[in-house]
C-alpha cells in the first residue's frame, strides 16, 4: 500500500501543479479544474483524478474538456495509434 496521500488540500494540490491556491480556486470556479469533493467546511481532491486531469491535459486536452472528461470518469484515450 502507497504511503501517499489520496485526499489532497488547496495547497498541496497548488504546489503539485506549480502555481498559488488561489489560481487553482480560480480554474476551479470557472469549470477549467476537476471540481473538489467537499467534506464538511473543506474541500479535497482526489489525487488519481488531478492527475488524470494532468494526463489528459499533457495529451493537448484543453482544461475545460480535461476537467469535464476527469468529472465523468471518463478514462484516458490514447491518442491516434499511440499503445
Amino acid at each position: 500500500m502507497s504511503d501517499e496521500k489520496v485526499l489532497l488540500n488547496i495547497e498541496e494540490v497548488s504546489e503539485m501543479l506549480g502555481v498559488t491556491s488561489r489560481h487553482v480556486r480560480r480554474l476551479w470556479q470557472k469549470m477549467e479544474f476537476p471540481q473538489p469533493i467537499r467534506l464538511g467546511g473543506s474541500v479535497r481532491w482526489n489525487r488519481h483524478v488531478v492527475d488524470r486531469f494532468l494526463q489528459l491535459l499533457s495529451l493537448g486536452a484543453d482544461s475545460c474538456n480535461a476537467a469535464r472528461d476527469c468529472a465523468r470518469g471518463n478514462p484516458l484515450e490514447e491518442k491516434d495509434g499511440d499503445a
